[in-house]
């Protein structure tokens, strides 16, 4: 077959997804000879292509200047990918496929700006839909997305991604980094929000006062509106404890990732989580958090933590960092663990969604695509933002604004409904104008039977409910009287979170549902939907 590839997304700084396509068609280009790879590339990636191993990539390559060119050239292709979340042009007269690695925008969209939202919201579902198949990278991301998406989980092929050769050599420790202490444990992420620095730094001031003394190095780039690690490293009293030596090479990665005592990666969301598996193939152990697809990635060569808990962060690190032992079972585990994260195993894995996306095609679906769901998909999007826009306008007006605060999981979603769990002590964020009384109405559930359930207002009981019986989200309303400034809500479970099934590994306690606001007068009324 003749691929066309639109590399325009690729670029040096996107980190994990470069490594991704390079490690793929450094393999392709070397191991495929059924199938021809034009890839559609631009003056600003160019440079990049020049890192894969086989100049094969010059043979077919179309220098464009613009994505829209990419039609021009659909007539002599076989089948179209596109492998950086967007598929575009869209639609196209061929069988198509689309990688997208996650929809973290769903589960946090706190994490991400107004414009960040509309544009996943316009592009993500609108590529995966009109695919003939979509690779992604976990079991956990395909679940979300199929479901999210409403798309068949048959359409959709999972590809473990793979670490570098470097990690793996002997010959990777030529180069040292200068550290200012010996034993360190080793976090390397940009300093987004969900990467949660936060719960590292304090499990470092807990293990501190009980007179552990553990460094930790942190590799990764400052990012807008990001985690300023250093000065919360100032406010925590840990600057003493942290070293941040900024941008290093594949080559200083894998001397960090051997000669620390452990990975320490408390994500909140990853689609697959390539640093444990660079730190399984390099023999450092991982201790790990309990969230999203990292058990299903590591399996038993982790020590996992609750990522919402530094106390418990702060157990699993001295665990590792005291225990010899520990430490050299997680080495052997997770030798034995990366080797099913391989080039080749991820190769295979998209040659079969290109075959079963030839086989899929059909000129009905495309035409409906192209005519019907299309243009309705963006006319919506684009009605969507405009009533997201006049709402926050509203909020932004509003007497009171309400957020959520620490204690919950991530937002799970289905049409119109919400709902978050609690692991036991759920808090909301309430900023005042002026001293005002709201009604609050919803739904709660409990996973645990019988329980006691209080909602209290900065302190003070205002509400306790006994639940029994069956499994399901009981309606409930309170008044609360907020004071001007800031106030706190808690929703607190008498009976401590338990793990709801082997396939997720949180442990919950409450679950709110559909949480909405009002005044006595109605004058002011809002729902919380994130």
């Amino acid at each position: 077959m003749r691929i066309g590839v639109n590399c325009f997304l690729l670029q040096a700084h996107i980190g994990g997804l470069k490594q991704y396509f390079i490690n793929l068609f450094d393999w392709l280009l070397q191991n495929d000879s059924d199938n021809t790879y034009v890839l559609f590339h631009f003056a600003h990636n160019s440079a990049e292509l020049e890192r894969l191993k086989s100049a094969r990539w010059r043979d077919d390559a179309v220098l464009l200047t613009d994505q829209s060119e990419i039609a021009e050239h659909v007539a002599g292709l076989d089948l179209y990918f596109c492998p950086f979340g967007v598929l575009w042009p869209r639609s196209l007269p061929v069988p198509t496929v689309v990688t997208l690695v996650d929809i973290q925008e769903v589960f946090y969209p706190q994490f991400f700006t107004p414009g960040d939202l509309f544009s996943r919201a316009l592009y993500f579902p609108a590529s995966t839909r009109a695919a003939d198949r979509v690779v992604t990278i976990s079991e956990f991301s395909k679940s979300t997305i199929a479901e999210h998406h409403h798309l068949d989980p048959g359409k959709i092929v999972v590809a473990y991604l793979c670490a570098d050769a470097a990690y793996i050599e002997s010959g990777g420790d030529t180069s040292p980094v200068e550290l200012p202490f010996s034993r360190f444990v080793f976090f390397p992420a940009n300093r987004w929000p969900h990467k949660n620095h936060d719960v590292l730094l304090r499990a470092l001031r807990i293990l501190s006062a009980h007179g552990e003394t553990v460094p930790a190095v942190f590799t990764g780039f400052d990012m807008p509106n990001g985690y300023p690690l250093l000065d919360k490293a100032r406010e925590y009293g840990v600057s003493d404890l942290i070293f941040a030596p900024g941008y290093v090479n594949v080559a200083q990665m894998a001397w960090l990732f051997r000669s620390a005592e452990m990975l320490v990666f408390p994500s909140l969301f990853e689609g697959f989580g390539m640093p444990p598996v660079e730190a399984m193939a390099s023999g450092c152990p991982v201790v790990a958090s309990t969230s999203t697809c990292l058990p299903e990635i590591c399996g038993d060569a982790a020590e996992y933590f609750d990522p919402l808990s530094a106390e418990a962060l702060a157990g699993a690190i001295s665990t590792v960092w005291k225990n010899r032992l520990k430490r050299d079972t997680l080495i052997e585990r997770g030798r034995i663990r990366a080797r099913t994260f391989s080039a080749e195993r991820m190769s295979q894995a998209h040659l079969r969604a290109l075959r079963e996306a030839v086989e899929a095609f059909s000129w009905s679906r495309y035409w409906w695509q192209r005519l019907a769901y299309q243009p309705y998909h963006l006319a919506r999007t684009h009605a969507r933002r405009a009533l997201h826009r006049f709402d926050a306008v509203s909020a932004e007006n509003s007497p009171c604004r309400i957020g959520f605060s620490r204690g919950w999981s991530f937002v799970e979603q289905s049409g119109s409904d919400w709902l978050r769990w609690s692991s036991g002590e759920g808090c909301l964020l309430a900023s005042a104008r002026g001293p005002l009384r709201m009604r609050v109405e919803g739904q709660l559930a409990s996973l645990q039977r019988p329980n006691e359930v209080r909602v209290s207002v900065n302190g003070r009981a205002v509400w306790e409910q006994a639940i029994d019986g069956e499994f399901c989200f009981k309606d409930f309303a309170v008044s609360i009287d907020l004071a001007a400034g800031k106030n706190v809500l808690e929703f607190v479970s008498k009976r401590p979170g338990i793990v709801a099934s082997p396939n997720d590994s949180r442990r919950l306690a409450i679950a709110v549902r559909n949480l909405r606001f009002s005044n006595e007068d109605n004058t002011v009324r809002f729902r919380l939907d994130q």
